[in-house]
């Protein structure tokens, strides 16, 4: 069985793009499955080019923690729960 990593991404694309975010996180879902899609376009492939690949790597990886931070403290915000600055984020 053999998964190509644009599958993989599919799941993380649909839930960030379908959700009905406030504007400011529908820009950086919408930049973060950007970034993710053509990170997997670029390993997708039978010959990556890795320089290429880490770069976009490093932008999806980038995106992804931009987009779950400020959607970790809009749900926390939403729930009436308070967070110490940066607390969201986590590796």
């Amino acid at each position: 069985l053999t998964m190509r990593a644009s599958q993989g991404y599919t799941a993380i694309q649909a839930v960030a793009l379908a959700t009905d975010w406030p504007k400011d996180l529908q820009d950086k879902a919408k930049t973060m499955a950007t970034a993710m899609d053509t990170f997997a376009k670029a390993i997708d492939t039978d010959t990556p080019d890795i320089k290429k690949a880490t770069e976009l790597s490093n932008a999806a990886h980038k995106a992804w923690h931009d987009f779950t931070g400020a959607a970790w403290e809009y749900l926390y915000q939403e729930a009436g729960l308070k967070t110490a600055a940066g607390e969201t984020h986590s590796h």
